[in-house]
């Protein structure tokens, strides 16, 4: 019986689960049969994501699939000097996090998917949607890699735009619903970073944008099904699936060590829905562009 922990933060990432166990059973991991997962749902806090990492070791995982740049982190400290191998999908910036050397060649147990950098790009659609938009307001976690990295990417892309970024630090999911419950009058939009745990309060972030008839970009398309307007990013199961794919690999004897990071693509997607609700007219060009239009 294969055993796999699986470890993630927050809600947002159970999509990536769902991906992964569904391929996983096409490679012939049949849970209950051939392959046991430890998994209690996500883990919220970081205090209960490091419990869980260790228990994990505790139970005999010989894999884990982590979810997020926390998850993978606290999954690294936990099973260090053991033999336990970890998949991660997706984290924003395995090299800056520290989690591998190199794309091409991760160095130690871990590997796994990674996103293609689009945040420039997913800046650009914004003044594509509202070319007279000026001021976009970015919340970013400062305790965060992930969201550090999107957070510089936008700074840097935002004076060639012609775009003011209005930054707001939040630690936590309180700082996140103190700062929609009472936005800046002078925006116009809000532009999310690669951060879960931003991310997982999109219902509250949805509701404070449409009220005020702002644009929300989110980072993925688990965002754009909830209610932002538009986002250049990944579907979560498809992260999964390709992490299943790497799990495997390493169930079939490669090394994580060896196996390259993937790099997971980005397309558009765009809520018509919530066009309508913030009174935006979306041009037939800039719609023909999107993979999927929702609801």
């Amino acid at each position: 019986m294969t055993v796999i922990g699986i470890l993630h933060p927050s809600k947002v990432h159970s999509p990536a689960v769902t991906g992964f166990k569904e391929q996983m059973q096409e490679y012939g991991y049949v849970e209950g049969s051939t392959v046991t997962y430890l998994y209690d749902g996500p883990a919220g806090s970081g205090k209960e994501l490091s419990h869980r990492a260790k228990e994990l070791v505790e139970q005999g995982a010989t894999l884990k699939f982590t979810a997020s740049t926390p998850a993978t982190k606290t999954a690294l400290a936990a099973a260090e000097g053991t033999d336990i191998q970890i998949i991660f999908g997706p984290v924003n910036d395995p090299v800056g996090a520290g989690i591998v050397d190199s794309l091409r060649r991760p160095g130690g147990n871990a590997t796994g998917v990674t996103l293609a950098p689009s945040t420039a790009r997913r800046l650009a659609w914004f003044k594509e949607i509202d070319s007279t938009a000026t001021r976009i307001l970015v919340p970013y976690n400062p305790r965060d890699r992930s969201s550090m990295t999107s957070f510089s990417r936008v700074n840097a892309a935002s004076a060639s735009l012609g775009l003011k970024i209005i930054a707001s630090e939040v630690e936590n999911l309180d700082d996140v619903r103190a700062l929609f419950s009472a936005l800046p009058e002078d925006i116009d939009g809000v532009f999310l970073p690669r951060d879960s745990m931003i991310t997982s309060a999109i219902q509250d972030i949805v509701a404070a944008t449409i009220d005020r008839q702002l644009i929300l970009s989110g980072p993925g398309f688990s965002q754009v099904m909830r209610g932002a307007l538009y986002a250049y990013g990944v579907r979560q199961p498809s992260v999964g699936r390709t992490a299943a794919r790497l799990a495997n690999e390493v169930f079939s004897g490669a090394d994580p060590a060896v196996i390259p990071v993937e790099e997971e693509q980005s397309n558009l997607f765009i809520n018509t829905e919530t066009a309508k609700q913030i009174g935006l007219t979306l041009s037939p060009s800039l719609l023909s562009q999107a993979k999927a239009l929702l609801p």
